[in-house]
C-alpha cells in the first residue's frame, strides 16, 4: 500500500471512529502495521550490525555472544517495557506486538499508556548507548579503524534514517525520540483522547 493511500480498515483499539477511510491522518502518522515500514527500518538498522559483528569476530568470536545476548534482553524485555508498553500498538488486541520495529515480540508486560518517566527514559537512552557503543572498543583496540569509521557511519545513517522515516510518524507519542509534529499530534488526539488523558 502506498503510503499516501487511505486505507478501508478497522481503526486502532484507542481511536474513536468506526472506520480509516475518511481520515486525513494515514501516510502522516502510521496508526497501523506495514510490512514495507518494517522490511526498511530492518534493512536501515542491518548493516551496523553486521559490520560492528565483524568487527567483534576479528577481535574474539566470544565477545559477539555478549552482544547477541544483551540485545535480545534489552529489545525483547527491557525495550517493550519501558518503551513500547506505552504505545497504543501495545494495546491492540492479541499478545504479539505488531509495529514497524518490534514486530513479533511478545507482549510480556501490561499496557500502560501515558508518558515514560525519567528512570525509564535513563534506561532505553541508556541501552541504545550500550548497545551501539559496544563494539567500538573492540575495534579500537583492534586496529580497526575503516571498519570503525563504517561502522560510524552506518550508526549514524540508521539513527538519521529512523528520525527521518519512522520517528516522525511514530504513534508512541510519549517516546522520547518521536519526531510528530505538534499539529498531527493534536489531530491524534482527537481521535484518541485516551492516548492524551493518561
Amino acid at each position: 500500500m502506498a503510503e499516501n493511500q487511505k486505507p478501508s480498515i478497522k481503526p486502532i483499539s484507542t481511536c474513536l471512529e468506526n472506520s480509516c477511510k475518511d481520515c486525513s491522518l494515514p501516510g502522516i502518522i502510521h496508526c497501523h502495521f506495514s510490512l514495507f515500514q518494517y522490511i526498511k527500518f530492518m534493512i536501515s538498522s542491518l548493516p551496523g550490525f553486521v559490520l560492528g559483528a565483524i568487527g567483534i569476530i576479528r577481535f574474539d568470536n566470544h565477545f559477539l555472544t555478549y552482544w547477541i545476548v544483551s540485545c535480545v534482553i534489552f529489545f525483547a524485555v527491557i525495550e517493550t517495557r519501558v518503551l513500547c508498553s506505552h504505545c497504543p500498538h501495545y494495546g491492540e488486541p492479541g499478545i504479539i506486538l505488531k509495529c514497524w520495529a518490534a514486530r513479533g515480540l511478545v507482549k510480556l508486560w501490561s499496557w500502560r499508556l501515558g508518558p515514560l518517566s525519567v528512570f525509564e527514559k535513563v534506561i532505553l537512552l541508556g541501552g541504545f548507548g550500550l548497545i551501539w557503543t559496544y563494539p567500538i572498543p573492540f575495534l579500537i583496540i583492534g586496529n580497526m579503524w575503516l571498519l570503525l569509521l563504517a561502522y560510524s557511519l552506518a550508526t549514524v545513517a540508521f539513527f538519521g534514517i529512523l528520525q527521518w522515516q519512522f520517528c516522525r510518524h511514530c504513534i508512541n507519542l510519549y517516546c522520547p525520540l518521536n519526531r510528530v509534529p505538534e499539529d498531527t499530534r493534536n489531530e491524534f488526539y482527537i481521535r484518541n483522547p485516551t492516548v492524551k488523558s493518561l
